[in-house]
């Protein structure tokens, strides 16, 4: 919802529902809602809630934070005088060895004439909240306890029975004991109501990044000829404005009177006019933007903003705060001398705080994150704490690396995917992502070495050993290349690239049989495999061992291919007429052999016409072709 630009709160009134039981025989217990009875239909966005008997009278209140104002409410519980005395607050206290302190687990039962009472402690119920760790019985109509018991959360799961309870009370119960205690009441502790101080609505921000990741590739010139370049170890302000937009000129007025202070702090700012991008004349619109510029006598590059930088700058903008609405006029992003992103302004910014924040992105994440959070604390530290940040944010730079990917930028998802291993160097997906990046690029051994760390990640996964042999063969080790297919195999016998690759090797280094066999293999899993089905085709027509040949298998293979292609492939024509002069069939081999010479001239494969045009006279001749 928050990603789409909407809200949590649906904006209804709290509702409070009354258990009635089952009623009238029925399986199912009814509920009656008395959220305007009960005082509680306020209009807030309530999220916790927490059950306590704040002023001591018998009954429990309620505790409410909301996510909006007012912050706290205390619901105080006015029954009528005297009728929150049927009641009974038991508070435990484990031994501490045994048990823990708080006797956090124990399960309790009040036995009364009318019945057993049964509650359990738990140290948190409901969303972020804690209820009163004393436990609360509603007595009803009941004037006497029987007795009390505890089944202590110790190994044993110790029993143990309370007397001198009384309706009415406050008691601690202690482990070992036996006995309740009284305890006083707290009556008399006073709270006083306070104004809620509304917090005025504004539609500016100041997005500081903790992680930082890399801006758009940019470089804006100007028509003097100035040009400023992202990431050339200036800060550069990145503003995105336009001509009708009020509130832009008046920030761009302010950036212009304050250059002398942002120059000598070495920014530079380019101003992106966004007037052309909706509008039907372009032209126009950058004659209306350049003549705001001149008005303003703005003195820092100014250029025509293109869909392509300003799509980028909004990709940023969403990941950033996970909130996908449209960037607001005017908009600025701080990009650091290093070309990182550091500081996101929607609304007018204040240039003391573009000033201030120069040095934010330098420093670690630690130091990024206190300054970004917007109240001023302590950071948790510890090792949990630190995989976590470890685990989020190799979460977050892995799909930036496949957004980079997606987009053909390739170096920019290899620093992303080396920012997700440095996070989390034992990930399977980032090396799987690194590996096939590099192998893209023919980086062979780099595509190696992720993939040989990802087989020990996933020792059960044939499609990294598959990846491995790959590599292994395009740096000329064979050896390996086997090895790796077989392990992939052996691990799944019917996976079909490995039986491929291996059945390619042995075609490759004239080991028919065991193309033959591989390629066989290969079918029995995937009988639609075109090139398996070609290659398999042509050995069982031309090898020159006898025991391999099948000319009737051969021919049936090459016909199919031939038809579900209609006859557009020379290749496919070309084992066809192999398998013809196989089982003597010379006449159509010639014509087929033709009919494919003419294809593969017609489509410029001068390779394939040449190979036919060698076999062509041996059909002439009455003869089946051996290789």
């Amino acid at each position: 919802m928050i990603s789409r630009g909407r809200s949590f709160s649906g904006h209804e009134r709290n509702c409070v529902f009354l258990n009635l039981g089952n009623r009238a025989g029925g399986r199912r217990p009814t509920f009656a809602d008395v959220s305007a009875g009960s005082g509680f239909d306020y209009p807030d966005d309530a999220r916790a809630l927490a059950l306590v008997d704040w002023d001591d009278d018998g009954d429990l209140d309620l505790w409410v934070a909301n996510r909006n104002g007012p912050r706290l409410r205390l619901m105080r519980n006015e029954l009528p005088e005297g009728a929150g005395q049927q009641f009974l607050s038991l508070r435990l206290r484990g031994n501490g060895t045994a048990c823990n302190r708080d006797a956090v687990g124990a399960r309790v039962e009040v036995v009364t004439a009318q019945g057993t009472l049964r509650r359990s402690l738990r140290a948190g119920e409901g969303f972020v909240s804690q209820s009163s760790m004393g436990l609360h019985f509603g007595l009803g109509e009941t004037s006497e306890v029987e007795k009390v018991i505890v089944r202590w959360p110790d190994r044993k799961g110790s029993i143990e029975e309370f007397g001198g309870v009384k309706v009415g009370g406050r008691f601690l119960l202690e482990q070992g004991k036996g006995v309740a205690v009284a305890v006083s009441s707290r009556r008399g502790l006073a709270l006083k109501a306070s104004e809620q101080e509304l917090v005025p609505v504004s539609r500016t921000a100041r997005i500081p990044m903790v992680q930082l990741l890399k801006g758009p590739e940019l470089s804006v010139a100007d028509g003097s000829g100035r040009t400023v370049q992202l990431g050339a170890g200036k800060p550069v302000l990145v503003n995105l404005w336009a001509s009708w937009c009020a509130p832009c000129l008046v920030e761009l007025a302010e950036i212009a009177e304050r250059e002398n202070e942002l120059r000598a702090a070495g920014v530079e700012v380019v101003a992106l006019s966004v007037d052309a991008l909706d509008s039907s004349d372009k032209r126009k619109a950058a004659a209306n933007a350049a003549a705001a510029i001149k008005k303003l006598k703005f003195p820092f590059v100014s250029a025509v903003a293109s869909e392509q930088v300003v799509g980028r700058l909004q990709w940023h903008h969403d990941n950033a705060v996970g909130h996908r609405r449209r960037l607001p006029l005017p908009s600025s992003f701080l990009i650091d001398g290093s070309g990182f992103v550091s500081v996101i302004y929607k609304g007018p910014l204040s240039v003391d705080d573009l000033l201030r924040d120069l040095s934010h992105s330098a420093g670690t994440r630690g130091e990024r994150w206190g300054r970004s959070a917007p109240l001023p604390g302590t950071q948790l530290v510890g090792d949990s704490i630190a995989r976590t940040i470890a685990r989020l944010d190799a979460n977050l730079y892995f799909h930036h690396a496949v957004h980079q990917e997606s987009l053909q930028a390739e170096e920019l998802a290899i620093y992303y995917y080396g920012q997700a291993e440095l996070n989390r160097p034992l990930s399977a997906r980032v090396h799987r992502g690194l590996g096939n990046l590099h192998a893209r690029r023919k980086d062979w051994q780099k595509a190696l070495d992720h993939f040989i760390v990802l087989i020990g990640l996933v020792p059960d996964d044939p499609a990294a050993r598959y990846s491995a042999a790959a590599c292994h063969q395009q740096l000329r080790q064979l050896k390996e290349a086997r090895v790796r297919l077989i392990e992939a195999i052996q691990l799944h016998p019917g996976y079909g690239p490995a039986l491929n690759a291996l059945a390619t090797l042995d075609l490759t280094a004239g080991n028919h049989a065991g193309a033959v066999h591989y390629f066989e293999a290969l079918l029995k899993v995937d009988a639609a495999n075109v090139p398996g089905r070609n290659n398999l085709a042509w050995l069982l027509a031309t090898s020159r061992e006898e025991s391999l040949r099948n000319g009737v298998r051969a021919l049936e293979l090459a016909q199919g291919l031939v038809e579900e292609d209609g006859g557009k492939s020379a290749a496919y024509l070309d084992t066809l007429a192999a398998a013809q002069a196989e089982n003597g069939l010379f006449q159509k081999a010639v014509a087929t052999a033709r009919r494919g010479l003419q294809v593969a001239r017609a489509a410029g494969d001068q390779r394939t016409a040449g190979e036919i045009a060698r076999r062509l006279p041996v059909y002439e001749r009455g003869e089946a072709l051996r290789e």
